[in-house]
């Protein structure tokens, strides 16, 4: 089945992009592990953690799934081949948090496993595995099915984040290639919290999050 976009190229430049794709090359599970080096938000989780800030802990979590999926900007060039069973480990320069992500299996669709080991104790891993790409009227679509689970330092808090994403390759008749995304999210924690979150190709998460007495609203530009 092809999935159809009528509309315009909505294009956006992530600061990040450079990094993810560095001059030297990099493979497609580098690139992965380079996507999670993002951890800063996982050390925002903790920190609403500790002032008992639940509701934004969980809204932040889940941004940072989302923006540890993605790429938004120049696709540099195609990143490297991998061989099943491979596995990469590197610490985010910024956090020291170690980020390690496995190709469990190529063929027919990629499927990763990953994990980042904060240095507080927190603990976010998950999975993703590949589906069908599509080809659209702006490019390619490649989607993927996600699984994330996230562990608070002290074992209290347990969140689980289910959903897809959509990768999208936008071809240029000069320049490089653009990278974009959409995805949604459902998620749900140990004290009965639950909310969605998505997505849109302007880099725009939105979240809607609630229990029985409050609740989230918000729209978060990733940058």
């Amino acid at each position: 089945m092809t999935t159809l976009i009528f509309d315009s190229p909505t294009l956006v430049e992530s600061s990040f992009i450079r990094y993810e794709f560095p001059p030297e090359g990099i493979t497609t599970l580098g690139h992965v592990v380079r996507r999670m080096h993002k951890t800063s938000m996982l050390t925002e989780v903790e920190e609403l953690l500790e002032s008992n800030q639940v509701l934004d802990a969980l809204g932040r979590l889940s941004t940072y799934a989302m923006a540890a999926a993605v790429s938004f900007g120049q696709l540099f060039y195609e990143p490297g081949q991998d061989h099943s069973g491979s596995s990469i480990t590197e610490r985010d320069p910024e956090t020291g948090a170690v980020v390690n992500a496995t190709l469990m299996k190529a063929s027919p669709d990629d499927h990763y496993s990953y994990v980042v080991q904060m240095p507080d104790g927190s603990r976010f891993q998950g999975s993703e595995c590949a589906a069908e790409q599509n080809y659209a009227m702006t490019g390619w679509v490649l989607p993927a099915d996600v699984h994330y689970e996230y562990v608070s330092a002290d074992e209290t808090w347990m969140v689980t984040l289910k959903g897809r994403v959509f990768r999208e390759i936008v071809p240029r008749l000069m320049g490089p290639w653009q990278m974009r995304a959409t995805a949604n999210l459902k998620m749900n924690d140990s004290t009965d919290l639950n909310g969605t979150a998505f997505l849109s190709r302007d880099a725009k998460v939105t979240l809607n999050i609630q229990n029985k007495t409050n609740s989230v609203n918000e729209v978060i530009q990733l940058q």
